[in-house]
C-alpha cells in the first residue's frame, strides 16, 4: 500500500501529492527563535495525523480533527493499493462517516462525487464498518489475522516514536502479549508460537492465583487430604450412630403410638380450646347480667306518681298505658327466652369444650409421663440438634476436601503447562538458532542499513527471556565484530527506529503489505552525516519501489564536510510550508 494524494476541501483547497519515491515536506522558520513554538503550525505532526485520521483511526473517544477548528471539514485520502489498483476514501469530520471508492486510475478528484461503493460508513461498529472494508480491500498477506492497523505506527513514526524501535508509543502502557508476537511475526518468525506461551503463562498466573484464593477461602493446605478424609470419617460415624439412637427412638415412639408430632398437636389444640373455654365463660356472664337486668313496668305507680301531683289520669290514657305495659312484658319475655336459649347453648357447649380439656390434659400427661420413661423427649431433641451440627462440621470438611481437590488437579494442569511451556520454550530456541529466511534478510537489512547511516556495525537480537518469551534488541559491534560496552543506543535511537522501519518493509516488499514510510521530523537535531547518509538511503530504497516521506525544517537540511548544504532535488520536494504570520504558508492556511 502507497500513500498517492491527500486533499481536502472546505473555504480553502489544499493537496499533497505524494510520489512514487523520496517524499519531502519541508518547513520553513522565518524567526527561528520561534521554531519550537511553530513546529505544530508548521503541519509537521499534523500531517502524520492526517493520514493516521484517514486511515480510519478510531476517534469515538476524541481526537486531534474532532476540535471545532475542523468543523466541516471533509479529508479525502487516496492509496495505492499492492494490486495495481487505488481506493479514495472521503472522511467528513462533522459526521465521522467514511466513504470509499474504488478506482483504476490514480489522482482523481471525487471532492463532488455522489457514488460511493461503500457509501456513509461508520469507522468501526458491527454493521458498515468501514475498517473491515479497507482491511478487505488492501488483501494483506502480512500478518494477515490481524487488523490492518496494529502495525501501521512502525512505518508512520510521529515525533514521539522514536523512543523504542520495538515497542511502540501506543503499546507503552500495554501488556507484552499484545505487540510481541505480532512484531515477532513481523520479524520472520512464528508469531503463534510466541503467542501460545503467553497464553499458557496466563494461564499458569490465573491457576496459581486461584490456588492462593481457594487456600484464603478454605484455609486448607494441599498435602492434608488425608487428614480431612480422616476427620469426615469420624464426623459421619457420629452422624450415623446418633441417625441409629433417633430411628430407635422414633420407632418405638411409634409402637406405643407416640410422636412428637402428636404431642405437639395436642398442646396445640389444649391452647385452642383454653381460649374458646375462656372465650365462652364471658358470654355467659354477660347473657345472665342481662337476665338479671329486666325490668317491671307497673301502672299503679305510675298512676300514683301522678295522683300525687294532681294531675288529671283519663280513662282512656289508662288503656293506652295498660296496652304499652303488655306490649313491655311481651318483648321483656320474647328477650328473656333468646337469652335463655343462648345461655343453654352456651353452657352446653362450654361443658363439651371442658370434658375435652379434661380429655386431652389428661392424654397430655400420660404421653409426658411416657416421654418421661423414654429418657425424655428433651434427649431426643438434643440428638437432632448435634445431628444438624455435625452436618455443619461435615459439609465444612467436605468443602475442604473438594477444595484440596482442585488445588490438585490445578496443579497438574499447572505441571502439564509448564511442560508444554518448556516444549515452546525448546521450539522458541531452536527457531531463533536456526532463523528463518525472512528473519535472516530482515536481520541483514537492519545491519546494512545502520551500517550506512551511522557506520557502525550492529546486529539485531531476539533473546528468549526467563518467562520464555521475546526480548527483542540489538547491538553495536567493534572493528573485530566484539559487542561493545559503549552505550550507544539513546544517541542513535532515532536511526536505529528508522532503520528497523526500512529493514522491514523493504523485505516486503515483493509482497502484499505496507510499501511506504513516514519519519516525522526525523532529521531536526540529526547529526548532518547521519542526515545526508539516510537521504541517500531512502533515494535507493525508492529506486526499488519504497515511498519515503520525510519531513524536516529547512534550517536542518544537512551541510556536506565542505561546508556546502546538502542539496535535495527539487522533484522529491512535495510540499514546503512557513510560519508566515498571514497563515500563507500554513497546511490548512491558517493558524490554529
Amino acid at each position: 500500500m502507497k500513500l498517492s494524494l491527500l486533499y481536502s476541501n472546505n473555504k480553502k483547497f489544499m493537496s499533497i501529492d505524494f510520489n512514487d519515491g523520496v517524499n519531502i515536506i519541508i518547513g520553513r522558520i522565518n524567526n527561528p527563535e520561534n521554531m519550537k513554538a511553530n513546529v505544530h503550525n508548521l503541519g509537521k505532526s499534523v500531517i502524520v495525523r492526517l493520514i493516521d485520521y484517514m486511515l480510519l483511526k478510531d476517534t469515538s473517544k476524541g481526537g486531534y480533527f474532532n476540535d471545532k477548528t475542523f468543523e466541516g471539514y471533509c479529508f479525502f485520502l487516496e492509496i495505492k493499493l499492492n494490486d495495481g489498483s487505488y481506493a479514495t476514501i472521503k472522511r467528513e469530520t462533522k459526521s465521522n462517516l467514511v466513504s470509499i471508492k474504488k478506482h483504476i486510475y490514480a489522482k482523481q478528484n471525487y471532492i463532488n462525487e455522489n457514488e460511493w461503493d461503500y457509501d456513509n460508513y461508520k469507522v468501526t461498529g458491527k454493521k458498515r464498518n468501514a475498517q473491515d472494508v479497507l482491511q478487505a480491500l488492501l488483501k494483506f498477506n502480512v500478518l494477515s489475522d490481524m487488523k490492518y492497523r496494529n502495525s501501521l505506527t512502525y512505518f508512520l513514526r510521529g515525533q514521539n516514536d522514536y523512543n523504542d524501535p520495538f515497542q511502540l508509543s501506543k503499546y507503552g502502557k500495554g501488556r507484552d502479549s499484545v505487540w510481541k508476537p505480532m512484531l515477532f511475526e513481523l520479524l520472520g518468525y512464528n508469531g503463534k508460537l510466541l503467542n501460545d506461551i503467553y497464553s499458557l503463562n496466563d494461564k499458569l498466573e490465573e491457576e496459581e492465583n486461584n490456588i492462593k484464593a481457594i487456600k484464603k477461602q478454605f484455609s486448607v493446605k494441599e498435602n492434608e487430604l488425608d487428614k480431612y478424609l480422616g476427620i469426615k470419617n469420624v464426623i459421619q460415624e457420629k452422624i450415623d450412630t446418633l441417625n441409629d439412637a433417633a430411628d430407635n427412638f422414633n420407632f418405638y415412639l411409634h409402637e406405643a403410638n407416640i410422636s412428637s408430632d402428636l404431642v405437639d398437636d395436642i398442646e396445640k389444640e389444649i391452647a385452642k380450646l383454653n381460649i374458646q373455654v375462656y372465650t365462652l365463660k364471658n358470654e355467659i356472664e354477660s347473657i345472665n347480667d342481662s337476665l338479671d337486668c329486666e325490668t317491671d313496668f307497673d301502672y299503679n305507680d305510675v298512676y300514683e306518681l301522678y295522683n300525687e301531683m294532681k294531675i288529671y289520669f283519663p280513662d282512656y290514657l289508662k288503656k293506652t298505658y295498660d296496652e304499652l305495659n303488655d306490649f313491655n312484658i311481651k318483648i321483656t319475655k320474647e328477650r328473656h327466652d333468646k337469652l335463655s336459649e343462648l345461655l343453654s347453648s352456651k353452657s352446653t357447649l362450654l361443658h363439651t369444650d371442658e370434658i375435652k380439656l379434661q380429655n386431652l390434659n389428661e392424654r397430655r400427661v400420660s404421653l409426658l409421663s411416657q416421654l418421661s420413661e423414654l429418657d425424655s423427649f428433651n434427649k431426643f431433641k438434643n440428638s437432632q440438634k448435634e445431628i444438624v451440627e455435625l452436618k455443619t462440621n461435615l459439609l465444612d470438611i467436605e468443602n475442604k476436601i473438594e477444595s484440596v481437590k482442585k488445588i490438585n488437579e490445578a496443579k497438574i494442569e499447572i505441571d502439564d503447562n509448564k511442560q508444554l511451556v518448556d516444549k515452546y520454550k525448546t521450539e522458541l530456541h531452536i527457531l531463533i538458532e536456526t532463523s528463518t529466511e525472512k528473519g535472516k534478510q530482515i536481520k541483514k537489512n537492519f545491519s546494512e542499513f545502520v551500517k550506512y547511516i551511522i557506520n557502525t556495525d550492529a546486529v539485531l537480537t531476539l533473546i528468549p527471556n526467563s518467562t520464555g518469551n521475546i526480548n527483542f534488541g540489538y547491538v553495536f559491534l567493534d572493528g573485530k565484530g566484539i559487542p561493545t560496552k559503549e552505550d550507544k543506543g539513546h544517541t542513535y535511537m532515532k536511526e536505529i527506529c528508522a532503520c528497523m522501519d526500512l529493514a522491514i518493509v523493504k523485505s516486503y516488499i515483493n509482497e502484499s503489505y505496507y510499501r511506504f514510510t513516514f519519519h516525522d521530523g526525523f532529521l531536526d537535531g540529526d547529526d548532518p552525516k547521519f542526515a545526508i547518509a539516510y537521504l541517500n538511503l531512502i533515494s535507493n530504497l525508492a529506486k526499488d519501489g519504497l515511498q519515503c516521506i520525510v519531513t524536516m525544517i529547512d534550517s536542518v537540511v544537512p551541510k556536506k564536510a565542505d561546508g556546502s548544504t546538502y542539496e535535495l532535488n527539487k522533484n522529491d520536494i512535495i510540499l514546503e510550508l512557513n510560519d508566515n504570520q498571514d497563515g500563507s504558508g500554513k497546511l490548512f492556511g491558517f493558524n490554529y
